[in-house]
């Protein structure tokens, strides 16, 4: 999914790289619930991914938090591919019940 923050686009991407970001910024493994761990996720796959791609603009998480405030629909489709990522990961690595079942 792509989406525009001022002028930059960024093609979202479920990375561990933004999985890595997220745990060094919150000191914890991303596991979901709350408003600022979601946005949390979702800036660090935005900066790794304008990263990787050679930008220069790299927000920080105050100026992506404001960025939702001006387009809240597009955070709303940030929200929807984060939860169809996350599920289409959760079916590829599948889940410790899966692994219980199999023992």
């Amino acid at each position: 999914m792509k989406i525009n923050i001022k002028g930059n686009e960024v093609a979202l991407r479920y990375t561990i790289k933004g999985l890595i970001l997220f745990e060094t910024v919150k000191s914890q493994v991303q596991g979901g619930g709350n408003l600022f761990d979601t946005i949390t996720l979702i800036w660090c796959f935005v900066r790794t991914e304008l990263e990787r791609a050679g930008s220069d603009y790299t927000p920080t998480l105050e100026q992506f938090i404001d960025w939702i405030d001006e387009e809240p629909k597009e955070y709303k489709r940030c929200l929807e591919w984060l939860t169809t990522e996350q599920a289409r990961q959760t079916e590829l690595l599948g889940s410790d019940d899966d692994e219980k079942k199999s023992l």
